[in-house]
């Protein structure tokens, strides 16, 4: 978890607010991140079972004793002797459509095989800070921002790129698709966001990678279910809270401030509220995290004699 609790059955939240009965059993809501294997190596960071549109994929779990079967990210969490060691499983195919699939036999996975997620390391709710090397520098999130973190098996929802349309939402085949679509005098491919030059035609034709955005909803450029200028559908990356190690202010020791020139930033505890919806979209109860600036000056009064 982002800001993990400490106490025995909370360990996999993010922080620890009292308990709750709205909804019931729910004592804090966890971490929004995906499953992502912790390891060192290649496999840092992938998505556990988080194929095929699970957005958040599969934990480690308990083995065995009192906790046999409950989320863990380390063997403390097992109590009565058991193990943090149920890795779950899924697809190595490279086929798109069984990559990173859960699964449980070799026969669901295609060419592929059916492969621990995360061998060596376990599956938590990883969240990084945004400068990690796992993202590229235009992901999305300020990377010299150290207290910006990205879910590292994100992204889990995706939308459409034009700057006025980016409240359609769309979703991660549409993202992972093609355009096949070319300008009707030239024939030269084309897309949303590589349009037809003058004199070439309108860019016409299939183009699922903008289907439900500019394609509209057939998939079809230059037809009249268009959206023009809401371009093609592309992920978000999910935003999280940094572990407050990595999460902290300016002063003289970090460079990021002075004696003068102040700045704070605190991680608190959000409760739940008594409207199940706004608990489940907002993630209450939950962390809350204040970024303060601010100036220092020193005032003095000349006492004459």
């Amino acid at each position: 978890a982002t800001i993990p609790c400490t106490a025995q059955g909370f360990e996999n939240f993010d922080c620890e607010c009292p308990g709750q009965t709205t909804p019931q059993g729910i004592k804090t809501q966890p971490s929004r991140c995906g499953f992502a294997c912790n390891a060192v190596g290649a496999e840092f960071g992938v998505g556990c079972g988080s194929g095929g549109g699970a957005i958040n994929g599969f934990p480690t779990t308990c083995v065995g004793g009192a906790e046999d079967g409950r989320a863990c990210d380390e063997d403390s969490d097992c109590s009565g002797g058991g193990t943090c060691s149920g890795n779950p499983q899924h697809c190595n195919s490279v086929d798109p459509s069984t990559y990173r699939l859960p699964c449980t036999s070799d026969a669901q996975c295609g060419t592929g095989q059916c492969v621990d997620a995360c061998p060596s390391g376990r599956c938590v709710q990883l969240c990084l800070p945004a400068d990690h090397p796992l993202f590229p520098p235009d992901f999305g999130y300020r990377p010299d921002d150290p207290e910006e973190g990205i879910c590292a098996a994100g992204p889990s929802t995706y939308h459409c790129s034009g700057e006025k349309d980016d409240f359609r939402l769309c979703d991660k085949e549409k993202a992972q698709a093609t355009c096949d679509a070319t300008c009707s005098v030239s024939t030269n491919p084309c897309s949303p966001l590589n349009p037809c030059p003058e004199g070439e035609g309108i860019c016409q034709g299939p183009c699922q990678l903008a289907q439900v955005c500019e394609a509209g909803t057939d998939g079809i450029l230059g037809n009249q279910d268009d959206f023009p200028g809401a371009g093609i559908c592309v992920p978000d990356a999910r935003n999280c809270f940094v572990p407050g190690i990595n999460s902290e202010g300016g002063d003289t020791i970090n460079g990021q401030g002075d004696p003068t020139n102040v700045r704070a930033v605190s991680t608190f505890c959000i409760g739940s509220t008594t409207n199940n919806a706004i608990n489940s979209t907002a993630g209450l109860g939950g962390p809350g995290r204040l970024r303060q600036t601010g100036v220092n000056v020193t005032n003095g009064f000349l006492t004459l004699p």
